[in-house]
């Protein structure tokens, strides 16, 4: 049995030169759409709808709503969503939520996922210590799960899910105006925004009685037991005022050290009109 020899001089290629071009022609006008889609999707967006999260642009859910709300995408969670499961590891058993969501644009669907668990960053640790489940509010995590999976599924639909601060700076957002989250410093920081979420708890050690008053602001949670600083934060939320925070990880978390109540004129419109929760 001998090997047959194919030879391949003259067979003419798979894809010819035509179709390449026009391949190309493709590509480059599919490149130049997606940075117009980019653009636009930043110009809905303003300075308090991004954090600076560890030296990198995160869009939150507020921002992704809006981007949606300019190119008509909508969305539903899946049925059997959301589902509360558990793990285990070394430190133990610990659970998460996770929500499924459908979204749809111009006919096209895709389905994308959103995750938080008990040890978040935000929610589940004390520094770097894991918080007890009595000491997590549930709601916390479940309410990120399902925010983690709108700017997944709205960005992943548009393609704009690597942001960098170089395309925010095309539409006018500046790294150094927006919240900033650095889990490695330890310096003394601000934070300029509204609070987009407030709650306060109350008890008794050794005799005395303690308040911590908790606040969000451009992204960043910070604590304090200062009765004069909380009362601040419940007259901004309720009114719905700006803030300026002052704050520094104290290895166990922010502490929010001083809080500043801040003219209306001080942001721009559009920025004061965003969030508006009641403090609990």
């Amino acid at each position: 049995m001998t090997n047959d020899i194919i030879e391949s001089a003259g067979v003419e290629p798979v894809v010819s030169q035509s179709d390449l071009e026009l391949a190309l022609k493709v590509a480059e006008r599919n490149e130049e759409l997606c940075r117009k889609i980019k653009i636009l999707a930043i110009k809905q967006t303003n300075m308090t709808d991004w954090v600076d999260m560890d030296g990198k642009p995160y869009l939150q859910s507020k921002g992704a709503e809006k981007i949606a709300r300019l190119f008509g995408i909508s969305w539903r969670i899946c049925d059997g969503y959301p589902k509360r499961e558990t793990q285990n590891d070394e430190k133990g058993s610990y659970y998460f939520y996770t929500f499924k969501g459908e979204f749809e644009m111009g006919g096209k669907t895709i389905e994308a996922i959103g995750t938080c668990s008990q040890r978040d960053r935000f929610f589940g640790r004390s520094g770097k210590e894991l918080k007890s489940e009595s000491e997590i509010d549930v709601t916390n995590i479940i309410r990120k799960a399902n925010t983690n999976m709108e700017v997944n599924g709205i960005t992943r639909l548009l393609g704009i899910r690597s942001m960098t601060w170089a395309d925010l700076e095309q539409a006018g957002i500046k790294q150094n105006a927006t919240g900033a989250v650095n889990f490695k410093s330890k310096e003394t920081q601000t934070v300029e925004g509204l609070i987009a979420e407030g709650n306060s708890r109350s008890g008794e050690k050794n005799g005395k009685k303690w308040t911590v008053y908790n606040i969000t602001v451009g992204g960043v949670r910070m604590s304090t037991f200062d009765n004069a600083i909380g009362a601040l934060a419940i007259e901004a939320k309720t009114n719905n005022l700006p803030v300026l925070a002052t704050y520094k990880n104290d290895g166990k978390g922010n502490k929010l050290e001083s809080l500043e109540i801040l003219q209306e004129g001080s942001l721009a419109k559009e920025q004061t009109a965003d969030e508006g929760a009641v403090y609990d």
